[in-house]
């Protein structure tokens, strides 16, 4: 008779004996450690050495200085290191900034017991929470004094308090129970220590196994970083979490504290890897396995069925010609190569230019949102520069480099497979006709957002000739904010960048393109005979970051989910985002002395002037600027006088201005005469375009009223007037449509008044009385639409004259626009040889075609139209 075994006890982990908590809970309960206020001269010393090659920029120490004083800062260090617990509290205190005084939830080892971090002494029954005072060398003061503390969360082994025998009690636990108790606000800050932006890898090398991995070094590889390679080590703050209102969160009521300092710790946890993250980017997914998630999802192999058996192709055959495209558009972006190329971008960049201006605050808000998910960056494109100064820019301002859409055009040998190692991929001018090509990047990019990555995409799609912000391209947009609708990533940060230049690199080769010229195609011959760009400088760079936005928080403020909209609503909100875009990168750009003094140059009136003259105008331009609240360079904050005197001399240099010996005789303030050949004026206008957009509703307004052609008027009129300006050149100027008329009437009509060029009349409402001086005034902010104007008389006089020619599309109704205006210009019809813009004159035809077309009576219509621009054009020249 066999007998049963009994059943053997379940297995246990071993515990450590936990002492009983106080009732009160004491400091002793929460391993409260004492931080010395000084360490000692000879350890401040041997600190502030070894931390002198952190970094710890101003943007990271304003967030800590904006803290309110009244709560208790604890610094949280998942990594439970004692190298951030001696940098905060060697470094914080050195800035000014709450530095921490006690140490929660662990102990600092012997290196801590070495530089004076103690526990206190046991307290007593009759002691309060936090009612002693430390024991430790600085005396400090408990916990519920304190103004900073640190604390680290519970690491992957077990920690001991200071105190032998007993385990580190949980810090949040700990920290959760002190706010119940004491009411007083705790701010919980995680801090994070870079030593490298590369991203983690996939796989550990030998050196990570004998060394420790470059996020977490060991000793070594620690020290020789931090003094091999000053600098690149550095720590940023995440944003605080109220513990309170974490507290007060309805799913955590009525929950034990254990409970909540778990679900505390995960969304801790959680908040530092998004944060690690946008700084060092995904871990990298090579081409290979990019393309085998492309292919292998379940609706793209679906839709790949589909569209095999409607083009009579096999499974296999469609397959191959997927995988061709998914090779011809995908990017092989590597660490490795970023840091080498951040190496030959920065020589490019400090050759071509003399300094980069970048808006620190617009860049600090593009860090706070890239945590929440991947940023898509939309700059305006204005040379091929753009490629290596957004990415360089982010890079070194310690954001990770994103993938950047590029022209197939830039795919060609050698550069095509160096651009793609730099994150570069490519994308045709047109899916027209190619339905499975469109399929497989809108997957691309699924793709590569669901991995995390960061997108550049130039929403105009290609480079302004003209330097005015082009009309958004809408495809590739669509594209990505479908993929945040089908769940490719939680949210999406839209980031409209402002780029501009004092003087642009392609200036020559724009002006041969706009005049009618046939574009040269990007190749290894053009690459070679652009190192000539090299050998001189081209002023200032300007990089400047405007509001970010949530792709999540703009679908809440629609009050329908993306998913959930109907495929037009859906196209209606894609225009919407992108005009949106647009009118924030124009609001965000600079406005540079180049730009106000082409502007004054080109409105002067006549050919010849002095450096006074214009000097007066760029003053009034100024005003106007300085009311409306617009960034302007640091050389027009600083000496207004002396940037705008400096870029006149700088247009000299270039020839674009003649010096012509002595002033007109009589003229104030005259000096040296200088003389603007018409034959100069499309590079001026170039530049006085990057600003025209700022000068809009003055323009609009300005032009209205004198078109009324009197000196006393009704503005009651003019907003009627200024519509109709607005809608004939909205594919000239990109601006806010959806800014009532009457509120930049006003807004001008404020600013004509102060201006004294405008009198309000003493008892008929609404009626001004336009001064001598105040004309001349208006006629300078007019003259900002005569060059946009002149063009559409063009192109609607070649549309009058045969309407069949001027409909079609394409270069030969570009040359038949552009040898019609020489015509008219020659014949004095019109009077500005940079009305002749290529791209003006294709708008003007575009807009034109399809109003008309929408129009009963198309030729009545067409006619109207060419009598009130007549009429316009007529109180300018009249003006002058």
């Amino acid at each position: 008779m066999n007998a049963e075994s009994p059943p053997l006890p379940p297995l246990r982990r071993p515990q450590l004996r936990r002492r009983p908590a106080h009732p009160g809970g004491r400091p002793e309960d929460l391993c409260l450690h004492a931080i010395p206020e000084r360490f000692g001269r000879f350890r401040a010393l041997a600190l502030r050495l070894f931390f002198s090659g952190v970094r710890f920029e101003e943007s990271q120490q304003a967030r800590l200085r904006d803290l309110p004083e009244e709560a208790l800062v604890v610094y949280v260090d998942p990594a439970a290191s004692l190298f951030s617990l001696l940098f905060a509290c060697t470094r914080y205190a050195a800035l000014g900034l709450p530095a921490p005084r006690a140490l929660l939830g662990g102990g600092a080892g012997l290196w801590g017991w070495a530089i004076g971090i103690r526990t206190p002494p046991p307290a007593g029954p009759q002691d309060a929470a936090g009612g002693e005072e430390a024991a430790g060398d600085g005396g400090d003061a408990p916990l519920d004094e304190a103004r900073a503390a640190f604390a680290a969360l519970a690491p992957p082994r077990r920690r001991l308090c200071l105190r032998r025998g007993r385990e580190a009690p949980d810090a949040l636990a700990g920290l959760i129970d002190f706010h119940r108790r004491t009411g007083r606000t705790v701010l919980l800050v995680p801090q994070i220590v870079f030593f490298s932006k590369s991203p983690p890898p996939g796989r550990l090398r030998w050196v990570d196994l004998l060394f420790g991995p470059e996020d977490r070094p060991g000793p070594l590889r620690l020290l020789y970083g931090l003094f091999h390679h000053p600098g690149r080590a550095f720590v940023e703050v995440s944003s605080p979490i109220d513990l309170g209102a974490f507290l007060a969160r309805p799913d955590l009521d009525g929950r034990p504290p254990d409970f909540q300092a778990a679900l505390l710790a995960g969304e801790i946890l959680d908040l530092v890897r998004r944060h690690r993250r946008s700084i060092t980017g995904p871990v990298p997914v090579s081409r290979e396995e990019i393309r085998e998630r492309v292919l292998n999802r379940r609706r793209f192999q679906e839709f790949l069925r589909e569209h095999a058996a409607a083009q009579g192709l096999s499974w296999d055959e469609a397959r191959r010609a997927a995988e061709a495209f998914l090779d011809e558009i995908a990017a092989d972006q590597r660490p490795g190569w970023i840091r080498f190329y951040s190496g030959i971008d920065g020589w490019i960049l400090r050759s071509l230019f003399a300094g980069i201006r970048v808006n620190r605050e617009g860049l600090e808000a593009v860090k706070r949102l890239a945590v929440r998910g991947p940023v898509v960056y939309l700059p305006a494109h204005r040379s091929h520069a753009d490629y290596l100064l957004l990415s360089y820019v982010v890079y070194h301002h310690d954001l990770t480099c994103p993938l950047v859409a590029a022209g197939k055009n830039l795919s060609f040998w050698p550069l095509g497979p160096l651009f793609r190692r730099g994150g570069a991929f490519f994308i045709r001018r047109t899916f027209r006709g190619a339905p499975l090509y469109a399929r497989v990047f809108a997957e691309y990019l699924h793709t590569v957002l669901e991995a995390g990555y960061c997108i550049e995409q130039f929403i105009e799609g290609g480079r302004s000739r003209t330097g005015k912000m082009l009309v958004p391209r809408l495809g590739l947009l669509a594209m990505l904010l479908s993929a945040y609708r089908d769940g490719a990533c939680e949210d999406l940060i839209l980031a409209p960048v402002a780029i501009g230049y004092d003087r642009v690199p392609e200036e020559s080769s724009y002006l041969h393109e706009i005049e009618g010229g046939q574009k040269r195609p990007e190749s290894l011959g053009e690459l070679l005979r652009a190192r000539k760009a090299l050998k001189r400088r081209h002023g200032d760079v300007y990089v400047q970051f405007g509001t970010p936005v949530s792709l999540r928080e703009l679908e809440n403020r629609e009050g329908t989910p993306l998913a959930a909209m109907e495929p037009e609503a859906f196209r209606d909100f894609v225009r919407r985002t992108a005009r949106r875009v647009a009118e924030e990168i124009n609001r965000a750009g600079v406005v540079t002395a180049h730009a106000l003094v082409a502007a004054a140059l080109l409105h002067a009136g006549r050919e010849r002037f002095t450096r006074e003259e214009v000097w007066h105008g760029v003053e009034e331009y100024l005003a106007y600027l300085e009311e409306r609240g617009v960034r302007l360079a640091d050389t027009l904050l600083t000496d207004p006088r002396r940037a705008v005197f400096e870029a006149f001399g700088d247009y000299v240099q270039r020839r674009i201005l003649e010096p012509r010996g002595a002033a007109v005789p009589g003229e104030e303030g005259s000096g040296e005469g200088y003389l603007l050949r018409p034959m100069r004026r499309p590079r001026l206008e170039y530049y006085k375009n990057t600003c025209v957009h700022f000068f809009l509703p003055a323009a609009y307004t300005a032009l209205a009223i004198l078109a009324q052609d009197a000196f006393q008027f009704s503005a009651e009129g003019l907003p009627a007037e200024t519509a109709f300006l607005r809608e004939l050149l909205e594919l000239e100027f990109v601006g806010d449509p959806e800014r009532p008329e009457e509120e930049l009437v006003a807004e001008s009509l404020g600013f004509f008044v102060r201006r004294a060029a405008l009198v309000p009349h003493p008892s008929l409402a609404d009626t001004f009385n336009l001064t001598a001086a105040g004309y001349r005034t208006l006629h300078r902010f007019a003259l900002f639409l005569k060059s946009a104007l002149e063009a559409y008389r063009v192109a609607l006089a070649g549309m009058l004259h045969d309407p069949r020619a001027f409909e079609e599309r394409g270069r030969e109704r570009a040359r038949a626009l552009v040898a019609l205006g020489r015509t008219l210009l020659n014949d004095r019809v019109i009077d500005l040889p940079e009305a002749l813009s290529r791209v003006s004159l294709e708008n003007a035809a575009a807009w034109f075609a399809a109003r008309a077309a929408r129009e009963a009576d198309r030729e009545a219509w067409l006619h109207g139209c060419a009598a009130s621009i007549e009429r316009a054009l007529r109180a300018l020249r009249e003006g002058g």
